[in-house]
C-alpha cells in the first residue's frame, strides 16, 4: 500500500478531518491534500512525527512506496551537498579573514559575496530540515 493510502487510512481511523491532522503534524492542510493524493509526498521528518503520533511503524508508512524511498535518498542526498557547500564557504570566510589580518589584503568583494551566498545557504538549509 502506498503512503498515501496508509496515511488517509490512519486518518479516517483516528476520525480526523485534513485539517485536524495537519495541525498535529504542523503543516498545512493543503500538505495533507497533496500527500492523500500523491502529488506531493511527506519528507523523512514528518513521516517520524506521523509514525510517532498514531504509533505506527515506518516501515508500515513506506513498505511498498517506492518513491517515497527514493524520496528519502534524495533527500539525503542533498542534505550531504548542503553540508559540503557550507563547509567550503566557511573555509572561503577563513581563507578572507587571514588574508586580511596577515597579508593586509582586504578582499571586500568576494567577502561580501561570501556572506550572501552563505546566508543563502544557511537558509535554504534550515527549510530543509
Amino acid at each position: 500500500m502506498k503512503v498515501s493510502q496508509v496515511l488517509k487510512e490512519i486518518r479516517q481511523k483516528h476520525g480526523l478531518t485534513q485539517d485536524d491532522l495537519a495541525q498535529k503534524l504542523h503543516v498545512s492542510r493543503s500538505a495533507i491534500a497533496r500527500w492523500e493524493s500523491e502529488v506531493g509526498l511527506p519528507d523523512i521528518g514528518n513521516l517520524l512525527t506521523i509514525s510517532e503520533t498514531f504509533h505506527t511503524s515506518l516501515e508500515k508508512l513506506i513498505k511498498e512506496d517506492k518513491a517515497i524511498k527514493e524520496k528519502v535518498v534524495r533527500d539525503n542526498q542533498i542534505k550531504k551537498w548542503h553540508y559540503l557547500i557550507l563547509a567550503y564557504l566557511l573555509a572561503t570566510l577563513i581563507y578572507i579573514a587571514y588574508f586580511a589580518l596577515v597579508h593586509r589584503i582586504f578582499m571586500l568583494g568576494f567577502l561580501i559575496a561570501t556572506i550572501f551566498t552563505l546566508a543563502y545557504e544557511i537558509k535554504l538549509f534550515l527549510q530543509r530540515r
